[in-house]
């Protein structure tokens, strides 16, 4: 049971091979990068059977997870090589929804109102990278932006009119007096 406090780690290692389509990894290669990284994580590694029981669980995950995508063993010669039919997908960063894009839109928008401050140079680096990472458009973020520029307006439109309305009767008694 030792290895199962690892199905994490050998999970990212095999994702990772699955994706690469630079290299042909067969069963023994996908063992021995699941054990170098084992190795390097904590000193362990496993054996063959696990490797084709982790296999098989991601299998399970994708089918059940609603992923279009499959792992593929394809025949070279009399060997297989294994690898995900698309090569952009990862059970790990799971596509997010248009409701989670339009909440980290407005985030970025909130944040881009920093840029320029020395104490946060960090952030357009950061913010570059979020857009590219998830793929969002500057047109929704602009949408977004719009909409809550509306709401900062007419908040501010509130209250200068209070504050007209209090600076009218402040100085209306000023003048009584």
């Amino acid at each position: 049971m030792k290895n199962h406090n690892n199905a994490y780690i050998r999970y990212r290692a095999l994702d990772a091979c699955f994706r690469n389509r630079r290299k042909r990894y067969y069963i023994e290669d996908l063992l021995e990068a699941v054990n170098d990284v084992l190795y390097d994580y904590n000193g362990t590694s496993i054996e063959m059977r696990q490797l084709y029981k982790d296999i098989r669980d991601m299998e399970r995950e994708a089918v059940n997870g609603g992923a279009d995508v499959e792992i593929r063993r394809i025949q070279d010669g009399k060997r297989k090589y294994i690898q995900y039919s698309d090569p952009n997908y990862t059970m790990f960063e799971p596509a997010i929804s248009q409701e989670e894009a339009q909440l980290l839109s407005d985030t970025i928008q909130l944040l881009s109102r920093f840029k320029g401050f020395p104490q946060f140079d960090w952030l357009d680096e950061t913010l570059a990278r979020l857009r590219q990472t998830f793929q969002l458009d500057d047109e929704v973020a602009g949408a977004v932006s719009s909409q809550v520029q509306l709401r900062v307006e007419r908040e501010q439109q509130v209250d200068s009119s209070k504050v007209e309305s209090l600076m009218v009767l402040r100085f209306g008694r000023l003048l009584k007096c």
